[in-house]
């Protein structure tokens, strides 16, 4: 009776768990970025896993890296699990970011049984300036079938 209980008390936090991480709350999901060792600065987070995640007038800062963006989305195939990989679609929007290659982090990686693919890249208005070199890109849709 007590392993029932248990199987169903799990089973209720896991079912808990998944509908507050898919609500796409504030923050959960800036707590998600702080964990990975960067901060979000200002601004709005919105979505879910399943409609995509929307920032709006955000800064990211961490090791290495200062973006401001006026708004980003990132959209998932969820689908692609079921291939062992997370295809990615991300689309930025006025942002400029600053790279220091010599403060990014070293090592392998986050690692994982899930491996991320970047699929769609949709650019518009974006600067891009490592290591005291600015780059303007242009707007450009990248999309990888």
């Amino acid at each position: 009776m007590a392993r029932r209980s248990v199987i169903i008390a799990f089973s209720v936090l896991a079912t808990a768990l998944i509908i507050f991480f898919a609500a796409g709350s504030q923050p959960v999901l800036r707590a998600i970025v702080n964990l990975s060792g960067y901060e979000l600065v200002g601004g709005s987070l919105s979505g879910n896993l399943f409609t995509g995640l929307r920032a709006s007038d955000t800064t990211v800062r961490g090791p290495g890296v200062d973006a401001r963006v006026s708004r980003a989305v990132l959209r998932a195939d969820l689908f692609g699990l079921f291939g062992g990989s997370l295809p990615l679609t991300l689309d930025l929007q006025g942002a400029g970011i600053r790279i220091d290659p010599a403060k990014l982090p070293r090592g392998a990686g986050a690692g994982g049984p899930i491996s991320f693919r970047l699929d769609g890249l949709n650019l518009k208005s974006v600067t891009l300036r490592i290591a005291g070199r600015t780059l303007e890109i242009p707007d450009v849709r990248v999309t990888v079938r």
